[in-house]
């Protein structure tokens, strides 16, 4: 007999003749699975389960052929299907037959029942065939069994949990309001390429941190990123940080129902996770978005990762710029897990608070940005067909994914005008939003003023006690969620609590609620100093503020404001840091050039000389410069260049590349193709003039900009810059040139040996003549030969710096093939550095 003879014509016949109806027997039952706040059903199947009458599961019966011998394996799988069942509790006993042989096991416990009936005083017939407590150990003994039995089923376990959790951000039609809708995604390349090289790459990465400005789509690029991982059978969950009720651990232990009553510690679960993935060499990938909304547990995610990461999980995060500091460093400034984690330092962070990194390839960090040009055009055609929209090519729209949408809806069946301020964009999605939901726009407006003035005074979210309730009660509520106006998370009380869906909502409603958008500097001097004060006490205020005054149609602001601080006073940091920022971002995401009444605040600052105000400092005066016109007022734009060189510390922390004396020239060409700056923009004249200033600061940090842009013109110069130098102390020419010349050799291994491609020397395609000589690498090391010489004698380099330059120049020659004059070989070991034509005397 097969198995289906078995199920069909005894089992089938048997139980009915038990008095079961047909309905009560469900053949080859499909095992829904309770996960945490839903269900999935998994890639497992039961052969039969019998409840009673009033839908109480009773049995699960597992069969099989008569030639297979029941294993425990089998009896494994019955007993997990009948623990996990999500619907009618669990059943109380399993039943596996071959049709020869037969076992019932008590499905709690395991336990093989003797002789072939279950004894009338088991304590589950006692209880009218109802499992005695909640067992939850047992489901959770089932569960990790079940999901670790095939990749399917830890594939099905993940897109139920991601289907879940990702509801709170994913919408399925493009009025829906939400964050990530599917069809107006607009793949952003190179981020995704990134991420897949830190993920399963020669980069790979057991934590990655996602980081951009606000609203410029990392939720929509996590989201879109989950979703490819899943569909190439990547196991992937997600959980949305603001929708976080507790620890990220915790919330795992949720979603796999490894908690509540056993009250697993974190290492617990983390044993259990690893334990699933183990089978069959799994890995996973837990995706934490929006980390900077997290209220009680954003710093100790450090710890918790730290837990987490390791060979068969990664944890990939992202965040927001602004909140990179307070993240990724401790309330003593000590760098956190995390950020040790994805190789950042203390001036990367700093940096990456304002503007992105130029070169992350060595760090963790996957840059999310405004849009380049391919991704601006692929999002126009998208919205374009969708809303059946028209953008106007001279449209002042800011270069991200957030105001192009919005115009979008705005002007839906239209042409969106030149000029759409992001205030006029927001409003509109905010009155559009409330009226499919039934909100009056009379409705909206009062109950936005009254939310963000208990944000502005109490910072967010708001708790569920502090909600005006004449607003927000009842569907009244429900209505202002559905619309993705309001979303539900907790405060640091862990009670109901209440945010803005989207951050540049909250901070155009404080900003409206204030009265900013009606010209904050209309306000008289003492009362406009008191409103700039009193929003940055809060983080909303901050975001509002730097909101506010980052958007275009608000740029006048800016100088009124700027008098009203003074630039010494140690009072109030955060506001001097949001108005050096404000200015940038005028430059950064609008172009803004018009900033020559910074000069007398930059003048008090360099006369002040303090420490922490310059912190600003390269900011305003980047800035300033953008104002010089070169060409009439030459010697004004080289003085504050030379300040920006003094006073830009990026230039040594975190090399030429990441500094704002490159960002100068960042739109052109910057490097040359020879190395001599021949056919560049940049202006070597002008950094070699630097070169020789009486600052040793000024003069090591232009050695370095040239290292960066024109190295062998920086080889040449210095034997001219020795003999300027003469008489002064004999170790400054190394303080100006070593790092400088270091860099230049290090770029060099780079390009001879490889780094992420084959190098030069090591390309096999490489051509060799008849006689087995390469002229291109030969006049390539007589080049470098008549550069290195003349350096290594003036300068006072370490031996170890001089035995790097002896070898790389060694592999030119052997690889150039060339012999020496007298028909012999040379030899690697021969010191190609002295000068033959020069004597040598034993003193």
């Amino acid at each position: 007999m097969t198995e289906e003879d078995i199920r069909s014509k005894i089992i089938f016949q048997w139980l009915k003749g038990c008095g079961i109806s047909d309905a009560d027997i469900h053949i080859e039952y499909a095992i829904p699975l309770k996960l945490g706040h839903g269900e999935r059903i998994l890639n497992s199947r039961t052969d039969i389960l019998v409840r009673t009458s009033a839908g109480q599961n009773l049995l699960i019966i597992e069969v099989k052929k008569p030639s297979h011998a029941l294993t425990n394996d089998d009896r494994d799988q019955a007993i997990s299907y009948g623990r996990c069942l999500a619907h009618g509790g669990i059943a109380p006993f399993t039943i596996l037959s071959n049709g020869i042989e037969t076992k019932i096991y008590d499905t709690i416990t395991g336990d093989l029942l003797s002789g072939n009936t279950v004894p009338p005083e088991h304590s589950f017939v006692q209880n009218g065939f109802k499992v005695n407590g909640d067992a939850i150990a047992e489901r959770t003994e089932a569960l990790q069994y079940l999901v670790g039995l095939s990749n399917e089923n830890l594939l099905a376990f993940c897109k139920g949990q991601v289907n879940y959790r990702m509801d709170l951000l994913k919408g399925d039609t493009i009025d829906s309001g939400k964050k990530y809708i599917p069809q107006l995604y607009t793949e952003r390349h190179l981020a995704q390429q990134q991420l897949n090289d830190k993920i399963d790459g020669e980069k790979k990465r057991e934590i990655i941190l996602i980081v951009g400005p606000p609203q410029h789509g990392k939720t929509c690029f996590v989201c879109a990123s989950v979703d490819y991982y899943l569909s190439r059978g990547i196991p992937c969950l997600i959980y949305p940080a603001v929708g976080l009720q507790g620890s990220l651990l915790n919330a795992i232990a949720d979603d796999f129902e490894w908690q509540c009553n056993e009250s697993l510690t974190h290492a617990q679960v983390i044993r259990r996770l690893s334990k699933v993935l183990e089978q069959d060499g799994k890995r996973l990938l837990i995706f934490v978005d929006g980390w900077n909304e997290m209220i009680s547990h954003a710093v100790s995610l450090n710890s918790e990762c730290a837990r987490l990461a390791q060979s068969n999980i990664q944890v990939i995060l992202s965040t927001t710029s602004v909140s990179i500091p307070r993240l990724l460093k401790d309330s003593a400034d000590n760098i956190e897990y995390i950020a040790r984690k994805i190789d950042v330092s203390h001036p990367q962070i700093a940096k990456l608070a304002t503007e992105p990194l130029h070169n992350t390839s060595n760090t963790g960090l996957v840059q999310i940005g405004k849009f380049n040009s391919w991704e601006l055009d692929r999002a126009k055609d998208l919205y374009e067909s969708l809303f059946h929209v028209k953008f106007s090519e001279n449209s002042n729209l800011p270069v991200d994914p957030f105001y192009l949408r919005l115009a979008a809806e705005a002007y839906s069946n239209g042409t969106v005008p030149d000029f759409a301020t992001r205030t006029s964009l927001i409003r509109e999605s905010l009155v559009r939003k409330a009226g499919r939901r039934n909100i009056s726009t009379q409705a909206l407006f009062a109950g936005l003023g009254q939310l963000s003035s208990i944000v502005f005074a109490k910072d967010a979210p708001i708790a569920v006690t502090d909600l005006p309730s004449g607003i927000f009660s009842g569907n009244d509520l429900n209505n202002w969620l559905e619309s993705a106006i309001l979303l539900q998370t907790e405060n640091s009380f862990q009670i109901p609590a209440f945010d803005f869906y989207y951050t540049h909502d909250r901070d155009y409603s404080i900003a409206l609620n204030r009265g900013w958008l009606s010209r904050i500097t209309s306000f008289e001097e003492k009362k406009r100093l008191q409103e700039i004060n009193d929003a940055v006490r809060t983080e909303a205020g901050r975001s509002a503020l730097r909101w506010f005054l980052s958007c275009p149609e608000y740029a006048e602001e800016l100088p009124l404001l700027f008098d009203l601080v003074n630039a010494d006073s140690q009072t109030n940091r955060p506001l001097q840091k949001i108005l050096a920022d404000a200015i940038f971002n005028q430059y950064i995401f609008h172009g803004s050039r018009d900033f020559q009444w910074l000069s007398g605040h930059i003048r008090q600052l360099l006369n002040n000389d303090n420490d922490e105000a310059a912190e600003e400092l390269p900011e305003l005066v980047f800035s300033y410069i953008l104002s010089i016109d070169k060409e009439n007022n030459f010697d004004d734009y080289k003085f504050w260049l030379r300040i920006l060189i003094h006073s830009d510390d990026a230039i040594e922390d975190l090399g030429f590349e990441e500094s704002f004396v490159y960002k100068l020239y960042e739109k052109r060409e910057v490097y040359s193709y020879d190395g001599y700056g021949d056919d560049s923009s940049f202006e070597l004249g002008m950094f070699i003039d630097l070169l020789y200033d009486n600052n040793v600061v000024v003069a090591k940090r232009s050695a370095l900009c040239i290292a960066g842009a024109a190295r062998y013109a920086l080889l040449e110069e210095i034997p001219r810059l020795e003999k300027a130098l003469a008489g002064r102390t004999s170790t400054e020419l190394y303080t100006i040139v070593g790092h400088a010349c270091e860099i230049i050799l290090s770029s060099m291994q780079s390009n001879y040996y490889g780094d992420m491609c084959p190098g030069w020397l090591t390309n096999r395609y490489m051509q060799e003549d008849e006689e087995g000589e390469n002229d291109e690498v030969y006049l390539e090391f007589l080049e470098q030969r008549r550069l290195w010489l003349p350096v290594i004698k003036c300068v006072s380099f370490p031996e170890a710096f001089v035995k790097e330059i002896e070898d790389v120049l060694n592999d030119l020659r052997k690889h150039s093939g060339v012999f020496a004059a007298d028909g012999s070989e040379i030899k690697d070991d021969q010191n190609i550095t002295v000068d033959p034509n020069q004597l040598k005397l034993e003193l």
